[in-house]
């Protein structure tokens, strides 16, 4: 899913999480809100993670740090530095998770 363009991604997000809701919604007594699945709650993190990320980056291309004067922009910057170990870590998660689960997919079809 990744390595479609980001319309499309975005739009199988979307699909998946119907999917997964559809499929997965208990019945609802007294009007009372559904908890989500674990496979919602991730769906719906994933969704949410690249709509930050495209925001941010839409930011980021928006206008020069520079702009925003030297205290803001260091303020940014140092931000910034800091989601490098955060994005590391999850990319290391994603094919931990990626390599284990192709497998289980693949298996369960």
């Amino acid at each position: 899913m990744l390595e479609k363009p980001e319309g499309e991604r975005t739009a199988a997000l979307r699909e998946a999480l119907d999917g997964v809701l559809e499929a997965s919604a208990p019945e609802q007594a007294h009007g009372l809100k559904a908890e989500r699945t674990p496979a919602q709650w991730l769906v719906a993190d994933v969704a949410a993670l690249t709509r930050i990320s495209a925001r941010l980056q839409a930011r980021l291309w928006e206008r020069p740090l520079a702009a925003l004067g030297e205290p803001a922009a260091r303020l940014v910057l140092d931000a910034l530095a800091g989601l490098g170990p955060v994005l590391a870590a999850l990319q290391r998660s994603i094919e931990r998770v990626e390599g284990g689960g192709r497998a289980a997919v693949d298996d369960a079809c």
